[in-house]
C-alpha cells in the first residue's frame, strides 16, 4: 500500500469519527468550532477532510468532542 493512499485511509478514518463523535453527542459543527476555539470554516472544513489539522486542533476538537486524541486513531 503506498503512502498516499495509507495517508487518505487515516484522513477518512479520522474525520469519520469526528463526524460520528459530533453526531453521537447532538453538537452541530459551529457547537464544535466554538468550543474548539476556531471559525466555523476551519472546522468543517477539516470535518470534510478538504484540510489538514494540526495537533493543536485536534486537541481542542478532541476536548471539545470529550474524548482523548488516541480515540481518533
Amino acid at each position: 500500500m503506498s503512502y498516499e493512499t495509507k495517508y487518505q485511509k487515516a484522513i477518512q478514518s479520522i474525520t469519520a469519527k469526528l463526524e460520528s463523535t459530533r453526531k453521537a453527542n447532538n453538537l452541530t459543527q459551529k457547537d464544535v468550532a466554538f468550543k474548539s476555539e476556531m471559525e466555523e470554516q476551519n472546522y468543517r472544513r477539516i470535518e470534510q477532510g478538504e484540510t489538514n489539522p494540526t495537533l493543536k486542533s485536534l486537541t481542542k476538537i478532541c476536548t471539545a468532542l470529550d474524548i482523548e486524541l488516541k480515540d481518533l486513531f
